[in-house]
C-alpha cells in the first residue's frame, strides 16, 4: 500500500519530468525553426547552386524537363528535383508542369542564362 508519502514523491519526479519534456519541446521548436528558414535560405539561393546550373544543361541537351530526368543524371532525390523544376519555371527556362508529361524546354542554349 502507497502512503502519502509515496505519492509526494511520485507527484514531484512527475512534476521534475513535465519541466523536463517542456525544455525539450521548446528546444526541439527552436532546432526545427532554424532548420526550416535555412532551407528556404537555401531554396533561394539555388540560382547559384552548382547542382541548378548542371540542372539546366541536362533539360537544354534532353529537350526536355522531368523531375525523373533530374533524378537520373543528377543523383538527386524526388523532392530536390522537383523543387529544382519549380525554380527552372519560375526563371521561364521550361515550361508549366502539364501533369505527367515532361516539360518543354524554353530556352536553346544553357550559356544564355546566368
Amino acid at each position: 500500500m502507497q502512503t502519502q508519502g509515496d505519492l509526494e514523491i511520485i507527484k514531484n519526479e512527475l512534476e521534475a519530468l513535465k519541466v523536463k519534456v517542456l525544455s525539450l519541446e521548446s528546444s526541439l521548436q527552436q532546432f526545427f525553426n532554424k532548420n526550416n528558414s535555412s532551407q528556404s535560405n537555401v531554396s533561394l539561393d539555388l540560382r547559384d547552386d552548382e547542382l541548378y546550373k548542371r540542372a539546366i544543361e541536362v533539360v537544354v541537351t534532353a529537350s526536355s524537363a522531368s523531375a525523373s530526368l533530374l533524378q537520373r543524371h543528377l543523383q538527386i532525390g524526388y523532392a530536390k528535383a522537383c523543387l529544382i523544376l519549380d525554380r527552372l519555371e519560375k526563371n521561364e527556362i521550361v515550361s508549366l508542369g502539364k501533369g505527367a508529361s515532361p516539360r518543354k524546354v524554353l530556352v536553346k542554349s544553357s550559356k544564355n542564362i546566368k
